[in-house]
């Protein structure tokens, strides 16, 4: 079985209680980011294999969106710029993973594959994280799986739709974002979490990221399956 990783993209009840439910932290960066120096407190306080995921900086998507939009297909300076930050700020955490995430309106298209694949040979390759990108819109999962792996990235799928599509997931790392959806099955009990466990035995690692309405009892689920396992 792969080294499974878990958790949400907040702490609600201190850290005490969210390190005895959870394995992960998703930290975002948005408008307000922790500092380098809060980084580092974090990563202190965190017990020993805690798993930090933290996403690029703003100023790196907006660059990407923005070379996207222009039909460029190569890395800009800028972008080179906030990679380095966004390395540092990892670095400072011990984070095991980097998130980017592309929006709606980067879609696919020859210059946006050309940066995809510039991000994982001219920035993952020396990064000591997993890279994960995480795409909206109609980005074809499993061409973007393959993507990813011909060129050292991770791509983060959601697991129960691929089984409702019978498509396997593909790559020595995954990366997992479980979250309610409308119109479908919006949580998930142990039986679910079972199947997606016995699922992981030719990775390495998973990060499962648990997200919206439900991902505390998620979490709980998923626990109990790893104690029990």
């Amino acid at each position: 079985m792969a080294k499974i990783y878990y958790g949400c993209d907040e702490v609600t009840k201190g850290w005490s209680r969210y390190f005895d439910l959870c394995t992960l932290l998703e930290v975002p960066h948005g408008a307000k980011p922790p500092s380098v120096k809060t980084l580092n407190t974090w990563r202190v306080d965190s017990p020993k294999g805690f798993c930090f995921a933290i996403h690029v900086t703003d100023v790196f998507i907006a660059e990407l969106v923005k070379a996207g939009d222009s039909g460029a297909s190569t890395l800009t300076e800028a972008m080179r710029e906030a990679w380095n930050e966004t390395i540092e700020r990892a670095s400072a955490l011990a984070a095991k993973a980097i998130i980017f995430h592309t929006p709606f309106g980067f879609n696919p298209s020859d210059n946006t594959r050309a940066l995809i694949r510039a991000i994982g040979d001219e920035l993952a390759t020396d990064a000591k994280q997993v890279v994960i990108w995480e795409s909206e819109g109609v980005w074809p999962v499993e061409e973007s799986m393959q993507l990813c792996i011909d060129h050292g990235l991770t791509y983060m799928v959601d697991p129960f739709l691929l089984r409702e599509d019978d498509v396997e997931p593909i790559g020595p790392d995954r990366a997992y974002s479980i979250t309610e959806r409308g119109g479908m099955r919006r949580s998930f009990d142990q039986f679910d979490f079972e199947d997606l466990v016995d699922s992981t035995t030719s990775a390495n690692r998973v990060f499962a990221l648990l997200r919206g309405q439900y991902k505390w009892r998620h979490a709980r689920e998923l626990q109990q399956v790893l104690k029990e396992g």
